[in-house]
């Protein structure tokens, strides 16, 4: 109860509830805008492709990836502060267990992902539908679905964001960590992305600078076997990849590699809680 207590009264997590919602309401239906003029520039044309009238199927969790990184310097200097300011010590001379502090804590930690993520995805749904009208591509049943593997993703990172709180007493050192992972969480999946894009076949002329590619040439660059699917399963399986994935959701969706395969996404949002959970409490 003193963690909730504690987390209401945080002048960063109401800071946060506000960017939440600045996210989910300014930036998605701006973007929108922004692109929608891009393509007027450029006449509909971007990068080869032919792009589309912006859609709120593209832009609803688009800016869920600086939520998470925002995510990861709130978690950090909220915990960091017990130490700072003797409250793990107090809570310890009081009779409460190293478990029952950490476990307190990390319940605190999710319920402040879901009420991020909720503020989120709930304005910048109305903002949204507002401003770009009802989905086109995406189902109400995948929406539903998305939303929930994103709470999934939240409780992952509150969890592995705790593990490092609590294992490294230093605020500074763990701000620097938590946001250094989730860079990394962040990173590789959009490594595999760029690597993920290409195709078995050439579908349009292509000049890399020494060799022009034609329409049917077999492509260097495609991975292919293990090795993609290995890949693919970890675009979904790392809690960075589905940000990733909505984050360029209008390029990866023209270029059809948008995975987000539901039960990878939730598998791996349980082991990275679970694992966290277990080595934090060690």
């Amino acid at each position: 109860y003193s963690y909730i207590v504690r987390l209401g009264k945080n002048g960063f997590f109401k800071l946060a509830v506000l960017l939440s919602a600045g996210l989910g309401i300014f930036c998605t239906t701006l973007c929108a805008k922004l692109d929608y003029y891009l393509i007027g520039l450029t006449n509909g044309l971007i990068g080869g492709h032919v792009q589309d009238v912006p859609i709120i199927d593209h832009y609803i969790f688009k800016w869920m990836l600086f939520l998470a990184v925002y995510f990861a310097f709130f978690i950090s200097y909220f915990e960091g502060s017990e130490y700072a300011d003797g409250t793990i010590r107090n809570k310890i001379l009081a009779g409460y267990s190293r478990k029952q502090i950490y476990l307190a804590g990390m319940l605190a930690d999710m319920l402040a992902g879901w009420i991020m993520f909720s503020v989120y995805w709930i304005a910048g749904f109305f903002a949204s539908f507002t401003a770009l009208g009802a989905f086109q591509e995406m189902s109400i049943r995948e929406f539903v679905f998305y939303v929930l593997c994103l709470y999934a993703i939240m409780t992952a990172l509150a969890a592995l964001f705790r593990m490092i709180s609590m294992i490294v007493p230093n605020r500074t050192a763990s701000m620097i960590i938590c946001i250094g992972l989730i860079l990394v969480l962040l990173l590789i999946p959009f490594y595999q992305t760029g690597n993920l894009q290409w195709h078995e076949y050439f579908t349009l002329e292509f000049d890399n600078g020494d060799i022009v590619y034609h329409v049917g040439d077999k492509c260097p660059f495609y991975i292919g076997g293990i090795r993609r699917e290995i890949s693919e399963f970890m675009l979904d399986f790392l809690p960075g990849g589905p940000l990733i994935q909505f984050m360029c959701f209008p390029w990866l969706d023209e270029i059809d590699l948008i995975y987000l395969k539901i039960p990878v996404i939730f598998l791996g949002a349980a082991v990275f809680t679970l694992f966290s959970t277990i080595a934090g409490l060690r």
